[in-house]
């Protein structure tokens, strides 16, 4: 057995030996192949490629660029129409041929096992081909020989010559120029300097860069509503809708007083903004499919019923539909607007603002201002007689303490101690009337149903009321307009700039509660230096300014009139109730909501 083992092992090596100089030759064989092939640059590749003949001789008449590209170290993936394809084509039309070769060259080395490949690939001409995984296609072509290489890149054999497309913008303004939307667009084209591109020629005075020389200035094209909504991007999708006259003007005549600025020609260009962003969606959306769209903004767009243009477009960066109108309801556009407590400006004094961790708050958050308080109230004894009627007894006062809120204890010496304490909340708004609603959310136990004793019993009735105290607590809220002085805090302690004028804004009015309660502010008058007997000033010499009484109905109490869009100021100041300098008023918030008051539709 041992002398066998002795002839067999030599022998078996001698044979794997053998084998493996086979496979070594064979393999090195395949890598000579493969050098050889892919040591030949793109240009060489399609030339020799019998397939390829139509598209290298567009690539020469297309110029030198295209030549001197395709010979770069640099790689790329060209998708190369087959001789087939090319049927019907002026090869002797070398604008056409420019922009067919500039739409088949990408950047980067693709092949068909790539997932690169199936994302959306950018072209030299800066366009985008995107894969279609249901048809298998690239911008409606289908690759019939992949993955062709050679030292600069791959091609890949396709059927047909991929579709020129436009992008959105390009598309639009070539084909409805003259529509108000698109005209209006355009019309928001300016020129300014390109600071990267530019070169300088110095620094002023000021450490400011100088461009004194136009040769060496570059401009750029800059339009602000494609700043806005990119439909211009090769890199996005969007579906843009273009409304014909009759619809751009149903919408600008509904639109306009809820856009009201500081000239005509604002309002007019604000609301022409406004109705051609309406209009804007993302991604390709087939609107045929539905009767209302959601915009990029949010807002609800009824295409249901709307005529439809034959003239819809498949673009480079999404889909184009011209229709009619769309009558989009005005409780889409002009929408509540919510300020968290929390999120307030600034501030009388920061260090006396806190956050409050609420599960039942709005946001799971609120606001609390820190502050020490003797509040005095004037409470009303009822008396409930043998025969169970009600009667008034009398009244007293009683004073409560705002100890401890924002849980800082009520010897801690950060807390408010100013008339007016404002917090500062700022709001976009329309041109319309708005009510304030408001939740204050002051939740803590100390003021709520807390025992008090019965001053002053009348010992012949049954029952004297009230045995437990609920705290109540006033509010007051400023406001500017957008465009007018904001608002400021004399040194009397008086709010200046207020829209309501300096002895009258709203008021929230609410009794502590562990249940938040939406309510609506109210215009309150404000007293005024002869309603009280001291003269309306604190030992401080700081005029209180505190509430009076609410409005009349007849002037619309609970409307807050804006006359211009833009941005609101508001001021949330507490009410001292108290001529005593330390006793200012708490403040709590944990949201306020501005409700447009809209007609019916």
């Amino acid at each position: 057995m041992k002398r066998i083992d002795k002839y067999i092992l030599p022998f078996v090596c001698l044979v794997t030996m053998l084998f493996s100089a086979c496979q070594d030759q064979r393999w090195d064989e395949h890598i000579k192949s493969s050098d050889d092939e892919v040591g030949v640059g793109l240009l060489e590749a399609l030339q020799a490629n019998s397939e390829c003949s139509r598209f290298y001789e567009a690539v020469v008449k297309a110029g030198d660029h295209y030549v001197d590209l395709l010979s770069q170290g640099n790689n790329f993936t060209v998708f190369v129409p087959g001789n087939d394809a090319w049927q019907g084509v002026d090869m002797n039309n070398e604008t056409e041929l420019r922009r067919i070769v500039a739409y088949h060259i990408a950047y980067g080395r693709l092949l068909s096992s790539s997932q690169e490949l199936k994302e959306p690939i950018q072209m030299v001409n800066s366009k985008m081909v995107r894969y279609d995984s249901d048809s298998e296609t690239f911008n409606g072509v289908k690759i019939t020989s992949a993955d062709h290489p050679a030292g600069n890149g791959v091609f890949h054999i396709t059927d047909k010559i991929m579709d020129l497309k436009l992008n959105i913008w390009d598309y639009i303004l070539s084909n409805f120029a003259d529509y108000q939307q698109i005209e209006y667009i355009n019309s928001l084209d300016s020129l300014v300097m390109d600071t990267e591109k530019s070169i300088s020629t110095g620094i002023d005075y000021m450490g400011q860069l100088v461009y004194d020389d136009e040769e060496l200035v570059v401009w750029k094209n800059v339009n602000d509503f494609l700043e806005t909504v990119p439909i211009d991007r090769e890199d996005l999708l969007f579906t843009y809708i273009v409304v014909k006259d009759e619809g751009f003007d149903l919408l600008y005549n509904k639109y306009h007083r809820y856009f009201e600025s500081s000239t005509p020609k604002a309002t007019d260009s604000i609301t022409r903004f406004n109705i051609c962003q309406d209009f804007v969606f993302q991604g390709i959306v087939d609107i045929t499919q539905h009767d209302t769209l959601t915009n990029v903004f949010g807002i609800k767009v009824p295409v249901m019923g709307a005529v439809i243009e034959d003239n819809s477009y498949d673009a480079s960066n999404g889909r184009v539909y011209v229709i009619d109108k769309s009558n989009i309801l005005l409780r889409e556009k002009i929408k509540p607007v919510i300020i968290e407590g929390e999120d307030f400006i600034r501030s009388a004094d920061n260090h006396c603002v806190f956050v409050r961790n609420k599960p039942l708050a709005s946001g799971l958050k609120d606001m609390v201002l820190s502050c020490r308080l003797g509040q005095t109230d004037t409470f009303r004894y009822v008396l409930t007689d043998i025969h169970g009627n009600d009667s008034v007894y009398g009244t007293y006062t009683r004073t409560r303490n705002f100890d401890e809120i924002g849980g800082r204890g009520a010897n801690n010496s950060v807390f408010s101690n100013i008339t007016n304490f404002w917090i500062e909340y700022k709001a976009q708004v329309f041109s319309a009337n708005y009510e304030i609603h408001y939740v204050a959310f002051n939740d803590l136990s100390y003021h709520i149903d807390r025992p008090v004793n019965n001053p002053n019993p009348n010992p012949d009735s049954l029952d004297v009321t009230p045995r437990t105290q609920t705290l109540r607590f006033d509010q007051k809220l400023f406001v500017s307009m957008p465009g007018d002085m904001l608002l400021n805090r004399h040194s009397s302690g008086r709010i200046e700039n207020n829209y309501l004028g300096d002895f009258r804004c709203f008021v929230s009015q609410d009794t502590a509660s562990y249940i938040p309660k939406e309510k609506i502010m109210r215009q309150w008058y404000l007293q005024q230096p002869e309603d009280y007997s001291g003269g309306g000033y604190n030992e401080n010499n700081q005029f209180l300014c505190d509430i009076r009484g609410p409005v009349d109905d007849t002037d619309a109490p609970t409307i807050m009139t804006v006359s211009r869009t833009g941005m609101l100021t508001m001021w949330l100041c507490n009410t001292a109730r108290t001529a005593a300098a330390n006793s200012q008023g708490p403040l709590f918030l944990d949201y306020i909501k501005l409700v447009p008051v809209l007609p019916e539709e």
